[in-house]
């Protein structure tokens, strides 16, 4: 997904998201969960390309170790069973300039 990846000038930093970009897919996501078997060119991308799985990027506050933030960037779920994956990624975030720790929490549906 090249639109949530932090770049600079089409540069793009490995392994790096931006979290207003998160944020604003996870709205979007918000906004169609209840009404995924509608049309929606958006929606039909993503699942071309994804299939039945779901996203999601959970960040952890460097000060209390806790996770404070989660944000579902892609949402199409199956009955039955998956596999799970949790990729480590840097966060950034431009209002602030600063990066956090985050995992991508990754579930494909078989």
């Amino acid at each position: 997904m090249p639109e949530i990846l932090c770049s600079e000038n089409k540069d793009v930093t490995e392994n790096c998201l931006d979290i207003i970009n998160l944020m604003i897919l996870s709205d979007y996501w918000n906004s169609v969960k209840d009404d995924i078997e509608s049309e929606s060119k958006e929606r039909d991308y993503y699942a071309s390309r994804l299939g039945k799985a779901n996203i999601s990027v959970m960040m952890l506050n460097p000060v209390t170790g806790e996770w404070n933030g989660k944000w579902t960037i892609y949402d199409y779920r199956a009955n039955g069973s998956f596999i799970q994956l949790y990729v480590p990624v840097s966060l950034f975030n431009a209002t602030s300039g600063e990066y956090s720790f985050g995992i991508m929490d990754i579930k494909v549906y078989r």
